[in-house]
């Protein structure tokens, strides 16, 4: 995935019209799976495909441990029901939905976008300006999920939507001062 000059000439018309950058003198990786040779013929390039095949494996595993993680935690609550007040099984069941939306959100800002970003070119979908996505919902994923918890648990939600509830008292301060002759 290396940026080399077979890439910066193959990217060359793409980085000028899109970015008006010169791609010999800008920072770029990206997977090249194929060249074509001086008879027309692909020329697979294996270890670009097995970097790619490693990054979606990667994707994978993350995304199989916070649904593991999910799982248990939901089977977990789920069998320690029995035991808990009314308080506590909302505040459960509010913070299982904060916990499946925080689950889908990198879902659907990280994992897919840049899985889809390494997997279509292998199969020749050329994905143009739509690769600028994935970088903008990188960038906005983090500031996406602490509104979640802000939304999904009740008292978080009480607090940012209500702010005639919050009551704020001023703070009084009161002073002595004493006169004693000595």
């Amino acid at each position: 995935m290396s940026n080399t000059v077979e890439k910066q000439l193959y990217m060359r018309e793409e980085i000028e019209a899109y970015y008006n950058e010169d791609s010999t003198k800008v920072s770029f990786i990206a997977p090249m799976y194929w060249s074509v040779g001086t008879n027309g013929e692909k020329i697979w390039k294996f270890w670009e495909i097995m970097s790619s095949v490693e990054c979606v494996c990667i994707i994978a595993v993350c995304f199989s441990t916070i649904l593991f993680c999910a799982s248990n935690i939901y089977f977990t609550m789920k069998s320690a029901s029995g035991h808990m007040s009314r308080k506590t099984l909302e505040l459960n069941r509010q913070l299982f939905i904060t916990l499946t939306f925080q689950t889908i959100l990198p879902f659907v800002m990280m994992y897919s976008p840049v899985g889809l970003l390494i997997v279509l070119p292998l199969f020749e979908v050329y994905v143009g300006s739509i690769a600028n996505f994935v970088g903008a919902s990188l960038a906005v994923y983090p500031s996406l999920e602490p509104l979640i918890a802000m939304f999904c648990i009740k008292e978080f939600r009480k607090t940012v939507t209500c702010p005639s509830l919050r009551k704020v008292t001023p703070a009084t301060v009161s002073y002595t001062t004493s006169s004693r002759a000595v």
